[in-house]
């Protein structure tokens, strides 16, 4: 036997998703008694309930809760009113990170009455419906009609049973292996599998668009509504199209009808939905049509516990994809860090308070509408110490809006926050160098980071970065009275270093500064000297379109590496920053400070004179804003083992589904040599085995 003596060092580089730790999941089936307690408004409660059954017999659609629990989310139950939601149950729904409609639901309390009302408009957390009969024309009403057939995708003779991604680079499908087929990626596998108990069971129902009957297309139409989009489609043969199979008989695929229907679909926070219906209705949020999940083999079964619907019918991929759509939908909630309410910045409204060159409307977590312009200003009296106008017309002082929030860490290796959101200008801009801009901000220390953009089509770089030594106007000395002119005007207010905070540091409030000027440490990417789609921030006679920004800051060894994307809807292309390289915010000056404690984030117009009619102002709407933070956990080494005879060595660690990891050697400890790249694990345990392993090494595992 070969004797071989170890020297092992185990390093780890994770990158975690803060949702993805453990998310409060509302999953609401029909499962479980129902409710006896009545609401303020007359209406039967729904009941809440622990995650498993009470009373020892399993749920049907057990799997799926228990697929969430193994993924790290907290899971509780929900069995809703078989007619109507309570006004009461709704705070309680809405206290929830993600609801989940479960396959083993009736339609009745999601009808085109009051009912399915309450869900569209006041359930305000990220909602996945997993039933597509819950999203047709006369439920929910995401669908403009009602097609729907049952399936057991991998049983589909004539037809690929498989999903085809509209949407390849979309977050629910990392880690799925694809080929392309007629120029589009087909999943490898199948995603919705067969179920065999009970042997009668139909399948997942699914909303189709298009259908072959005998090879022949049938005239039909059964579109999303204006503002979902498909993520993915699934081409099946049905399974007895509107027959009830009776008990002990497997259903027959229909081999003469094959169909193309909605497998995963999204629309986003303010779609409206039901227009065939009604005047339309707007989603208070995100929702998602996951299909997934048996109905009932012989009609509707809404006892308790229901012994036909709602099983698990998810491959290994499937249920991938499915904890995917959970962590994604997650990312959409509005209450993640940002509050509803959005703070305004500029000079005269920060040292006089009252009405200022800034108003801003329509403010929500993720959106607000700014109106920027001159304005005679409220100022103090210094004699009455009342505000009252000064007979003066005054710009605003570089206008910004921000949010203050608990500060995240940004100073391990794998932590970042990534913000994006939708801008429209609704007044033509000027011409301008990198006057419009957006940042992240350390109110520890008085450093921010900010991406700056052209307005226009003329300028310089259409992205560009800055680091600032200062958010506030801070030199150390405090605010005295001395600092005011007898007509309550500060001496020379309009040089923004006036006003001063105490110990040269951030002043609560005062963004005079925020993504605006300052010079430590400053670093650059390649210009890019291009718009998306050619067209710029505010240009003349294309207001109407929307433009998509990105920005992140991630720490990786070295420094912090910078990313920004910008594209609008005038077309695909994407523009991004040429910067990749870490930004190394170790060296600044010992009175600045690395940004590794991100607490603020805000908007920023360098003058309100940008807009092209100059005193008169104008205004632009942020919508769609998501503020994301990834964060690092460590990669525990659960075992290790050496094989002699066959000179190998086993690593095993704790793993997620969502991570991609990678095995380094070394003899140093200095120079790194990957052994095996790209491995996904759909357990709780990555393994990797090193054959033939060297003895005397140091290997590492990485999250890549």
């Amino acid at each position: 036997m070969k004797k071989s003596s170890w020297l092992l060092t185990f390093a780890a580089c994770a990158s975690f998703a803060l949702s993805a730790q453990a998310e409060f999941i509302l999953w609401v089936s029909d499962n479980g008694s129902k409710g006896t307690v009545r609401g303020s408004d007359g209406v039967t409660r729904g009941a809440f309930y622990p995650a498993a059954s009470e009373n020892g017999t399993p749920f049907v659609d057990q799997e799926f809760v228990d697929l969430l629990i193994a993924a790290g989310h907290n899971v509780t139950r929900f069995n809703p009113n078989p007619t109507s939601m309570s006004i009461d149950d709704v705070p309680v729904i809405n206290s929830y990170d993600v609801i989940i409609l479960g396959t083993a639901l009736n339609s009745g309390p999601f009808n085109l009455n009051a009912r399915g009302a309450k869900w569209n408009n006041l359930i305000t957390q990220p909602l996945i419906v997993t039933k597509s009969t819950l999203i047709r024309r006369d439920r929910m009403g995401y669908l403009l009609d009602n097609k729907e057939y049952d399936c057991a995708a991998n049983e589909s003779p004539e037809a690929t049973g498989k999903l085809t991604f509209l949407e390849p680079a979309h977050p629910i499908f990392k880690g799925i292996s694809t080929t392309l087929v007629e120029g589009q990626p087909v999943m490898d596998n199948h995603s919705i599998i067969r179920v065999g108990f009970p042997e009668n069971n139909r399948g997942v129902s699914v909303q189709y668009y298009k259908l072959l009957i005998d090879g022949v297309e049938q005239t039909l139409a059964n579109t999303v509504e204006p503002g979902g989009k498909v993520l993915a489609s699934i081409d099946f043969n049905p399974l007895d199209p509107g027959v009830n199979i009776p008990a002990g008989q497997a259903p027959t695929p229909f081999a003469s009808h094959r169909a193309t229907g909605y497998a995963i679909v999204e629309w986003p926070a303010g779609t409206v939905v039901r227009t065939t219906q009604t005047a339309g209705e707007t989603n208070a949020s995100y929702r998602l049509l996951f299909a997934c999940g048996t109905r009932d083999a012989s009609g509707s079964n809404a006892s308790a516990p229901n012994p036909q619907v709602g099983a698990m019918d998810l491959s290994p991929d499937g249920q991938r994809m499915f904890l995917n759509a959970v962590l994604h939908a997650a990312a959409q909630n509005p209450r993640r860090l940002i509050s509803s309410k959005w703070g305004e910045w500029d000079y005269k409204q920060y040292l006089y308070g009252g009405t200022g060159n800034l108003v801003l409307s329509d403010e929500t977590s993720s959106r607000f509408t700014a109106w920027v312009g001159a304005n005679d200003v409220d100022v103090l009296n210094n004699t009455s110490f009342v505000l009252e106008p000064d007979g003066l017309i005054e710009s605003a002082g570089r206008p910004t809006i921000f949010q203050e929030f608990p500060a995240v860490d940004l100073s391990k290796v794998g932590q970042k926050i990534t913000a994006k959101y939708d801008i429209q200008f609704h007044n033509t801009l000027l011409p301008s160098d990198q006057f419009v801009r957006f940042g992240f901000g350390n109110t520890n220390n008085n450093s921010a980071f900010y991406l700056k953009i052209d307005s226009g089509l003329a300028g310089g770089t259409t992205l560009g970065w800055r680091s600032d030594s200062t958010i506030s106007d801070t030199n150390g000395a405090t605010v005295i009275s001395s600092t005011f002119n007898p007509e309550g005007n500060l001496e020379g207010a309009t040089n923004l270093n006036v006003p001063k905070g105490p110990n040269g540091g951030f002043i609560q409030g005062n963004y005079s500064h925020f993504m605006n000027s300052g010079s430590f440490g400053g670093a650059y990417p390649d210009p890019i000297s291009r718009y998306p789609n050619g067209v710029g921030l505010g240009v003349e006679g294309t207001l109407d379109i929307v433009h998509t920004v990105t920005m992140t800051m991630e720490r990786v060894d070295g420094g912090l590496k910078i990313g920004a994307t910008w594209r609008n809807s005038a077309g695909d292309t994407e523009l991004a920053s040429a910067y990749k390289a870490p930004y190394v915010d170790s060296e600044f000056p010992a009175s600045h400070g690395r940004l590794d404690q991100i607490g603020c984030l805000g908007f920023n117009l360098m003058s309100n004179d940008l807009f092209g009619n100059g005193g008169d102002g104008g205004s632009y709407t942020v919508s769609n804003f998501r503020l994301t933070y990834v964060n690092p956990t460590p990669i525990v080494i659960s075992k290790y083992s050496y094989a002699a005879e066959t000179e190998t060595f086993a690593l095993t660690w704790n793993s997620t589904y969502t991570d991609t990891y990678s095995v380094e050697v070394s003899a140093d400890l200095n120079e790194w040599i990957n052994v095996a790249s790209g491995l996904t694990f759909t357990g709780p345990e990555g393994r990797y085995d090193v054959t033939p392993s060297v003895p005397g090494s140091f290997y590492r595992i990485r999250r890549e």
